[in-house]
């Protein structure tokens, strides 16, 4: 009888188990366990909102159509004064940064804002564009500031030749010290290092300021003259007056190579001891 009842309970316990057994199994399907990771699930990236979609349509729109209406206009001569061809580059302008603005509002590249510096952050975002710009109004009005904007662009995106061709027709409308510079800085670029000092002596000249004499002194360096960058370097700092300028200045690697071939510049940063790279 032992044995019977013994061999009874065996079975209950297992037909009481089986439900549990099942009902585990299915929360273990159902719930993944704590030792494996639940699978990763892409997010679902939204379409954007249908009103951006259109606003940045429109705007393209409407920045086409000025740039049609520039080309006819300024190649069919309809517009024939300096006040029309700059009453044109200022709509477009203001344009282009409004496009530049919208397009860029959810990226990283920053926004236009500063009047100020409204043509020049334009330039630096939009170069071909802005060469193209100040080539229609070129065609109407030889004006030292569209050769002076149109050359920026081009040097940009390396149109270093057209860049030159267009400084230099605009310094002989006038020789400003800003035209002089601008072409003084290409020619450092591109290493021609007398027509660089010859740009910015002009430049000092017709009352360039202060940095100035930090291109020549970077001019003179990369010719070997270390006497005359030395004392363009310390014209530099007597003359200054952007202290963080001056401070980048004071850390530059002209400061510590003018050092190590004996010439301490008063402004540049004392000697550290260290040798930074580059310093050769």
């Amino acid at each position: 009888m032992n044995g019977k009842y013994a061999l009874f309970a065996a079975i209950a316990a297992l037909l009481a188990c089986g439900p549990l057994r099942a009902q585990q199994a299915d929360t273990s399907a159902a719930a993944p366990s704590a030792q494996s990771p639940s699978p990763t699930v892409a997010p679902v990236k939204s379409a954007p909102p249908a009103e951006d979609a259109d606003q940045d349509e429109a705007l393209l729109r409407k920045v086409r159509a000025l740039r049609r209406q520039l080309r006819e206009e300024f190649h069919k001569k309809r517009v024939s004064t300096p006040e029309e061809a700059a009453d044109f580059r200022e709509k477009a302008v203001d344009l282009y940064i409004e496009y530049h603005n919208l397009t860029h509002a959810r990226s990283s590249i920053p926004l236009i804002d500063d009047e100020r510096l409204e043509v020049h952050s334009l330039i630096a975002a939009h170069p071909r564009i802005c060469a193209r710009l100040f080539g229609y109004e070129l065609e109407i009005y030889k004006s030292t500031s569209a050769y002076d904007y149109k050359a920026q662009a081009e040097s940009m995106f390396g149109a270093d030749k057209a860049a030159e061709a267009d400084w230099t027709a605009a310094i002989k409308i006038a020789p400003e010290p800003e035209l002089l510079r601008h072409r003084g800085h290409l020619y450092l670029q591109r290493h021609k290092y007398d027509k660089a000092i010859a740009d910015f002596t002009a430049c000092i000249k017709a009352g360039g300021l202060a940095p100035v004499y930090h291109a020549r002194a970077l001019a003179y360096f990369h010719k070997d003259d270390y006497a005359a960058a030395a004392d363009d370097l310390a014209q530099f700092f007597r003359r200054n007056t952007d202290s963080q300028y001056a401070a980048s200045v004071a850390r530059s690697r002209l400061c510590r190579k003018l050092r190590k071939r004996g010439f301490d510049v008063e402004g540049c940063e004392p000697a550290t001891g260290t040798p930074e790279e580059g310093d050769k």
